[in-house]
């Protein structure tokens, strides 16, 4: 019985070369979808909005944490405050 990967005839110089060909040009087709794809995605509405929304929760985070930072540093304050006295 044979494995999975079981070989029945070893490739020739020639097969290799195609196939490695075919490869070539396979890739080559899969950047060019993508790159029409990705075009395509960038111009509709959805993706005009979804980025509005990171965009919105981006600057929710960042108030938040300079809200973080600022309670900490009173925080702190107050701390060094009651311990010096």
């Amino acid at each position: 019985m044979q494995g999975p990967f079981y070989t029945w005839s070893t490739e020739t110089d020639e097969e290799q070369e195609e196939a490695l060909r075919q490869i070539t040009i396979l890739n080559g087709e899969i950047d060019v979808r993508e790159k029409a794809l990705n075009a395509a995605w960038k111009s509709t509405a959805e993706r005009g909005e979804l980025w509005e929304q990171e965009l919105q929760a981006g600057r929710e985070m960042k108030q938040l944490l300079n809200w973080l930072a600022l309670y900490r540093e009173r925080r702190l304050t107050a701390i060094n405050a009651r311990s010096s006295n």
